[in-house]
């Protein structure tokens, strides 16, 4: 069972630093602080969201658009994609929710990764459509499910599958330090943020990838328009 099997990890360290003039300080301490954090725990999550979708297994996590047993010089290898033209109810059936419900007894909420651009070209106008008096509606997924916008998912593909079914796992907290002696004759205080932690996809089938450089999305007609 995949969700019982063990799976082996190397923790791997992710950092982010941040150098601050000490004249900021005469702003106040507290402020800084928060200032501070805010940017390292945002760059943090940045770097976290790049490996989860895209990193290649070098120097961390596993993404999902990445195989897991092709590898070449410890570089794990792009997933194959699938053409999916249309977002009609047969598509979305037969190339979306039949693959990733196989073999199970039900199906959860399903993300869909998109990158901004295949976003604002083809989901935008799906999700916004308006009525013959010029009213916008909202338009929700025939299914269960998100899109999740991200500028680390390459433009022309999309990954969807089940955030249950990446494992993370994660050595430590989040920690923030700071040094003086860095950069001491620059008058600058270094701070820096790290945590220990490495992930992979549960299965390569638990992430399809899909190629929506020609997808036409298909527009539900709303009441009265």
């Amino acid at each position: 069972d995949v969700y019982k099997r063990q799976i082996k990890t190397d923790l791997y360290k992710v950092s982010a630093y941040v150098p601050v003039c000490k004249a900021m300080l005469a702003l106040g301490p507290e402020w800084l602080d928060r200032y501070v954090r805010q940017i390292l725990t945002e760059s943090i999550a940045l770097a976290m969201e790049k490996y989860i979708i895209a990193g290649d297994g070098k120097d961390g996590p596993v993404g999902i658009i990445k195989k897991l047993e092709d590898v070449s010089g410890g570089i794990h290898q792009d997933k194959e994609t699938t053409a999916l033209t249309d977002f009609s109810p047969e598509s979305i059936g037969t190339q979306i929710l039949a693959p990733l419900s196989k073999g199970k007894s039900g199906i959860g909420r399903l993300l869909l990764v998109v990158n901004s651009q295949d976003y604002f070209n083809k989901f935008y106008p799906l999700f916004n459509i308006q009525d013959r008096d010029g009213k916008y509606a909202d338009q929700n997924l025939p299914f269960d499910g998100k899109v999740i916008v991200s500028n680390y998912m390459p433009e022309g593909k999309m990954a969807v599958g089940e955030a249950r079914n990446y494992f993370m796992g994660v050595g430590s907290e989040l920690k923030i330090e700071h040094s003086d002696e860095y950069r001491f004759l620059e008058q600058q205080r270094v701070y820096i943020s790290y945590q220990y932690a490495n992930g992979q996809p549960r299965k390569d089938e638990d992430f399809i990838v899909f190629d929506i450089t020609n997808t036409t999305l298909t527009k539900v007609n709303v009441p009265g328009a």
